[in-house]
């Protein structure tokens, strides 16, 4: 699938896209507020938006519903260290991860938010997060 990664820290990114690319997964962009991955997300209409929900004044929770407004994206998935956040944005449809990701998480959530439309083979052992 075709990703646009999100986060404003370099480190959980590389870390991520290595974890995505492991799983055969395409990174068309890389942004590192929602302001890029709006943009990004309008230039490349990739299959899947991954966004950190806190990266400054626009975080990927407004990018997210701004995506979703637009049609920018097949299916967002969000990611977050702050647990208690989680089921708030499950509730308005949104798919979360908590931080640190473990690639056999992130491989799991996204086989079931795209319908098991995904290759990998997750050994569980690479990280992202805190």
């Amino acid at each position: 699938m075709r990703v646009v990664l999100a986060d404003d820290s370099l480190k959980i990114r590389q870390v991520l896209r290595a974890m995505l690319i492991n799983l055969k997964h395409e990174i068309v962009a890389e942004a590192v507020n929602g302001t890029e991955a709006i943009a990004f997300c309008e230039q490349f209409h990739p299959d899947i938006a991954i966004l950190d929900i806190s990266m400054g004044a626009i975080g990927g929770d407004i990018a997210a519903d701004r995506i979703r407004e637009a049609h920018t994206a097949l299916y967002i998935l969000l990611f977050t260290s702050r647990a208690s956040i989680k089921e708030a944005f499950e509730a308005k449809g949104f798919a979360v991860l908590i931080k640190p990701v473990m690639q056999g998480d992130m491989r799991k959530k996204i086989a079931a938010l795209t319908g098991g439309l995904t290759l990998g083979d997750a050994n569980g052992t690479d990280r992202a997060g805190p």
